[in-house]
């Protein structure tokens, strides 16, 4: 299997979002690059294929014989100018392409073309294939966007481990009177972070990772900085925040918090991490998981193409016996 992704993506984009079933991929760029064209990933395996492709003004998301085709002159860029931003959506019965002026207003100039295809999932033996490279152990990495990749290859195995773990008590705290649970309240996010550091601790040593959680900075401790090695003998840092989703201080963590960690420490990326309890135990916030990244996502500022938003589901499910 052979996984490429182009410079301009490469580090916020992994391999394991290119093997998702259904997934959409996000970028910026402007009617010189969209010209010139070239492949912006693609995914080359026995049984499978995906790539997203841009040649002559026209844009190509493949996935194995289905193409869905833009023609980006469709655009008007007279009106909207010559940035805009480009999202590729992919799930087992669609293939999307849509074009968005740069603002990103409510209203905001959009357009799209779709594809509907026969139902198909990522072949298991692909995702296979995937993991097992991944396990491959690395000294060194040749550039800090490899090194960002790996670290958030990393962070998105943690839901994996949450979902395989067999009780999600060790993310509550559980209230009991007697031996009777009377109530099941979520763990402050310093409790937490025992729990995340031996999820990732494997994957990490893999990866020649070093996990150091509560890392002094000189504007406060951030919650994890992953450190790596590169080619040319210096470290690389990354620094991962984590918050509960309904913190009253999730989008400070975001906005404030983590970016002046990462300027402290020098450190060029960062991963913002939320938990979210909400389910039949737990009713906050107001916003689903999904809204609440939406939202978050929305937030304007240049560092932001630096950090990558993770959210994790720690809630309750209901047991078959109660359904």
């Amino acid at each position: 299997m052979n996984i490429t992704i182009t410079d301009t993506i490469n580090g916020y984009l992994t391999n394991s979002d290119l093997l998702k079933s259904e997934a959409t991929i996000k970028f910026e760029t402007n009617s010189q690059a969209l010209n010139t064209g070239g492949i912006i990933f693609s995914v080359l395996d026995e049984n499978y294929n995906l790539s997203l492709e841009i040649n002559n003004m026209h844009i190509y998301l493949s996935r194995n014989s289905n193409v869905c085709v833009f023609d980006v002159d469709r655009f008007d860029f007279d009106t909207y100018g010559d940035n805009l931003v480009v999202f590729c959506s992919w799930s087992p019965t669609k293939l999307q392409i849509f074009l968005r002026e740069l603002t990103g207003s409510p209203k905001a100039y959009l357009l799209e073309e779709s594809l509907d295809i026969d139902y198909f999932t990522t072949p298991y033996n692909t995702i296979k294939e995937a993991y097992i490279q991944s396990l491959i152990p690395r000294q060194e990495y040749e550039t800090v966007e490899l090194f960002r990749q790996q670290c958030y290859e990393v962070l998105q195995k943690i839901q994996a481990k949450i979902s395989q773990h067999p009780s999600k008590d060790i993310f509550w705290n559980v209230i009991k009177k007697g031996k009777k649970i009377i109530d099941k309240k979520p763990k402050d996010e310093t409790d937490l972070h025992a729990a995340i550091h031996y999820i990732v601790y494997d994957a990490a040593i893999t990866a020649n990772i070093e996990v150091v959680p509560e890392y002094t900075t000189g504007v406060g401790n951030v919650d994890f900085v992953f450190i790596g090695q590169l080619k040319n003998h210096k470290n690389v840092k990354m620094c991962i925040e984590f918050k509960r989703a309904h913190a009253s201080d999730l989008e400070h963590g975001l906005k404030v918090q983590l970016p002046a960690y990462m300027e402290n420490l020098n450190a060029e990326y960062g991963a913002f991490g939320i938990f979210s309890f909400k389910g039949n135990l737990f009713n906050e916030p107001k916003e689903t998981l999904h809204e609440l990244e939406l939202k978050l996502r929305k937030w304007q500022n240049p560092i932001s193409d630096k950090i990558r938003i993770f959210t994790y589901d720690l809630s309750h499910p209901i047991t078959a016996s109660k359904i």
